[in-house]
């Protein structure tokens, strides 16, 4: 493991790893995952971890701008997000790899699958 966590740092050089969240629907799962991928020592930027200064949407923009890759944690709300499409529309346009986590379970009565558009 040790080997992988050197390599991903090598690629991200001096960007981070964003996690992209909904609050209302994937904030507990986000955190969890974030305080894992802490552990190795991986340079992760989450809003909640200290991430944000003075605007919000500034900061989320800088952080968007300095980040290697992407995790958007894919939910109904997190679609249904203007700023959380934001993100990621930004993050398109600046090339970023994204790469997203289904973060929403699906019922037998409710088969509807987070379909954003990730371009």
């Amino acid at each position: 493991m040790e080997k992988l966590v050197e390599a991903i740092k090598e690629e991200l050089g001096a960007n981070h790893i964003m996690l992209s969240y909904n609050w209302a629907s994937s904030k507990q799962l986000t955190e969890k995952v974030y305080s894992s991928l802490k552990q190795y020592g991986l340079p992760l930027w989450m809003d909640t971890a200290g991430g944000v200064h003075g605007s919000v949407s500034g900061s989320m923009a800088e952080a968007v701008e300095n980040a290697s890759i992407i995790i958007p944690f894919m939910t109904e709300k997190y679609q249904e997000s203007k700023a959380c499409n934001q993100e990621i529309e930004y993050a398109n346009d600046l090339g970023v790899e994204i790469v997203p986590i289904k973060a929403q379970k699906t019922t037998a009565k409710k088969k509807k699958v987070p379909t954003a558009t990730l371009r």
